[in-house]
């Protein structure tokens, strides 16, 4: 697997030593890894414009730059380019961090880096792609076969259990098919998915944010949480935001 990486940052020296560290862990740990620097936002920017596809699975930010700030350059990019783009948030001020979780971060770093803390970022990185980036096969009600990444399901949910039918939600698009929640909760255990309430199975790295009983998703959805599920489900969530704390 290759990992695609762009730093963006108007400290020319600390990109050169940046790479040079992204580097020396992709010969470390024999782990493909291309990278590309920026010295401004708007460059960045006109490299996904010009790319026919996604260019980058990982983007390193720096918030204070001249001109827009990182935290603007990553809304404009995971609201109209590339939403599934992990964004590594990097500063000298630990007081951006609130901000930055309006863009749903995947971690955020303080200067100086150390070799060791971007070892394990690169690590939980790599790993998560490993994980995200697995492949499920569904054959849909009207027997057509549906190969999907798993990170790609927002939630699963039983529409009616004596039938065992099931409706496997994405973004913008639904899959109806057959089987029982209990097989799906056992084999995606390993990959950020925990049970909201007894009809649905719901991918924790979809959520938005949590208000009372409702579980409102990255595309605007609402889910209810049962009141057996919740403590479970604000906990695993919890988890995930201090992850990016303590990175």
């Amino acid at each position: 697997m290759r990992l695609n990486i762009a730093i963006c940052d108007d400290d020319k020296s600390f990109m050169e030593n940046l790479e040079k560290m992204l580097i020396s862990y992709s010969l470390q740990f024999d782990i493909d890894i291309h990278v590309d620097k920026y010295q401004n936002g708007s460059a960045l920017l006109s490299a996904y414009d010009s790319s026919q596809s996604s260019p980058y699975q990982v983007l390193m930010l720096d918030i204070e730059m001249p001109g827009e700030n990182g935290i603007s350059i990553a809304e404009k990019i995971k609201h109209t380019k590339d939403f599934d783009v992990l964004i590594v948030f990097i500063s000298n001020y630990p007081e951006y961090m609130l901000d930055s979780f309006s863009v749903h971060p995947y971690h955020f770093l303080q200067k100086p880096i150390n070799y060791t803390t971007l070892n394990t970022l690169l690590d939980d990185i790599y790993n998560y792609y490993k994980k995200t980036h697995s492949l499920v096969t569904i054959i849909s009600d009207y027997d057509t076969e549906h190969t999907i990444y798993i990170k790609n399901i927002y939630y699963i949910e039983c529409s009616d259990s004596s039938s065992k039918a099931l409706i496997f939600h994405m973004k913008d698009n639904q899959i109806r098919t057959t089987g029982t929640l209990n097989y799906w909760n056992t084999t995606l255990a390993d990959n950020s998915f925990i049970l909201c309430s007894r009809n649905t199975l719901i991918n924790i790295q979809h959520i938005h944010f949590i208000k009372d009983n409702q579980i409102i998703l990255e595309n605007d959805e609402v889910v209810t949480m049962s009141k057996r599920n919740r403590k479970k489900l604000l906990d695993c969530f919890l988890n995930k935001i201090v992850a990016i704390h303590n990175h």
